[in-house]
């Protein structure tokens, strides 16, 4: 008999449930990378000026929403707590309250990308661009948080494959449209960074009316409540306990990549560059990271629900095989075809700086040292999804706070800041940082301390 908690068929924390319930997902996150991807792709072949402007703008915009897509994110935890519980009829009612919550930052946001960007982009040489794209991007991120609540809902019941269509419809529409407003078709001008903001934006806006449509269904009406619009301070403030910390931790890590830019940038826009593809192929590839760790953190959130705590070690063991494969086909497709895919993204304009045999070199370096990092993070992911299903969400907020600055920064900022060293050193000292952070989370997991958060620090209405 198949229980509540068991999301799929398949025996609860086998390879064949991690990954029944993950590739769904990360075909859903592959969408939205790849939404990120395309419009660099694009904006490469437009200039490379462009692509600095895409790279260092996207980064700046996630610095100001990571704490807000952390809350709304909350909504899977809940969902996947309560559907455990087999309290059914109240799965609506959290999700609405992260759903509130996104729309509720539509003014701060407009306030940020009225009178904030001349700060943040302080000084760039490229500001002009940089600023269109983050303005553009903050106007729609209520729409960008909104779609996440509403993932969370599908995600949590076991319903992933909804989120996997909405998001690919609004991504073939994002590279449909981005092509149009970036170069320009007939009647319609070329906008170059505009074009590729208000694809973006009106993609995101496309994935919340249809993960709408699907949430407000007769069926999830019935059996989970999700017409239950209305405004539930408990659940509300709850989201914003448990997301807050957790959104804090990965806000100082954002910022950290932030830096990484800025320092990089001390050493030359060539270097810049590099840095900047190396990160857009890892963002091409990162849909297994993020997919991974929701899979594994909805898995988790049901079996705390049921108290069957005995089935989490089989989770964690799964996800990191699992994971290991897919690192493997990583390094094996970069190593066998490095070449062609840096000369996929370095087209036109850009082509010159592959013609230097040390540039090429140094390239190379670079991503593989980014095959190091996407192994380790993956590690960390699977982790943070355990630990944010359990709510032990300030021991992520410590973790960021005290290893970006001192594995990750500092080193950087020595490295390539002030030695001169390139952008292979400063994406090895990325892979380093990695390695440090799985090494703690592992420590945590061990411990079993995380466990004691599910009952004294997540706290469900009853």
């Amino acid at each position: 008999m198949k229980h509540q908690y068991q999301l799929t068929k398949h025996p609860v924390g086998s390879l064949r449930e991690i990954w029944t319930m993950s590739w769904p997902l990360m075909l859903s996150l592959m969408s939205n990378c790849i939404m990120l991807f395309v419009d660099r792709l694009l904006l490469s072949w437009h200039s490379p000026s462009a692509l600095a402007a895409g790279a260092n703008a996207s980064m700046a915009y996630y610095l100001f929403l990571v704490i807000p897509m952390a809350i709304c994110a909350i909504s899977e935890v809940f969902v996947g707590r309560l559907h455990g519980e087999e309290r059914l009829k109240e799965i609506g009612k959290p999700v609405w309250q992260t759903v509130w919550f996104a729309l509720l930052i539509g003014i701060p946001s407009w306030l940020i990308a009225l009178y904030l960007p001349d700060l943040v982009f302080y000084h760039t040489g490229n500001e002009e661009h940089e600023v269109v794209y983050f303005q553009i991007l903050m106007s729609f991120a209520p729409f960008m948080c909104a779609a996440i609540a509403f993932s969370g809902f599908f995600i949590g019941i076991g319903n992933v494959k909804v989120v996997t269509w909405c998001t690919g419809a609004a991504n073939l529409f994002n590279a449909v449209i981005g092509y149009v407003l970036i170069f320009g078709v007939g009647p319609i001008p070329a906008m170059g960074v505009k074009g590729a903001g208000l694809a973006t934006g009106f993609a995101q806006l496309l994935q919340v009316v249809l993960l709408l449509g699907c949430f407000l269904t007769k069926h999830n009406r019935k059996k989970y409540g999700t017409a239950k619009f209305f405004f539930d301070k408990g659940y509300f403030f709850e989201a914003v306990r448990i997301g807050g910390p957790a959104g804090t931790g990965h806000i100082v890590e954002i910022f950290a990549h932030y830096l990484f830019f800025r320092i990089v940038m001390l050493a030359g826009s060539q270097q810049m560059a590099i840095a900047a593809l190396v990160q857009s192929f890892y963002l091409l590839f990162g849909f297994v990271v993020d997919g991974l760790s929701k899979g594994v953190g909805a898995i988790i959130a049901n079996l705390l629900g049921a108290k069957e705590l005995g089935l989490v070690s089989r989770v964690f063991k799964s996800a990191v095989i699992l994971h290991t494969i897919f690192a493997v086909f990583l390094f094996a497709g970069i190593a066998w075809g490095v070449d062609m895919f840096l000369g996929i993204f370095f087209a036109g304009e850009g082509r010159t700086l592959l013609e230097n045999p040390d540039t090429l070199m140094m390239a190379t370096q670079a991503m593989l040292w980014m095959c190091v990092f996407f192994l380790f993070d993956g590690y960390c992911w699977i982790l943070i999804g355990h630990l944010t299903a359990s709510g032990d969400t300030k021991f992520i907020f410590y973790v960021s706070t005290l290893v970006n600055w001192v594995a990750y920064v500092l080193p950087v900022f020595l490295l390539v800041g002030i030695w001169g060293r390139g952008a292979d050193a400063a994406w090895m000292i990325i892979a380093f940082y990695s390695m440090v952070n799985f090494v703690i989370y592992y420590w945590r997991y061990r411990s079993g301390r995380w466990l004691q958060a599910v009952n004294e620090r997540f706290e469900l209405q009853t």
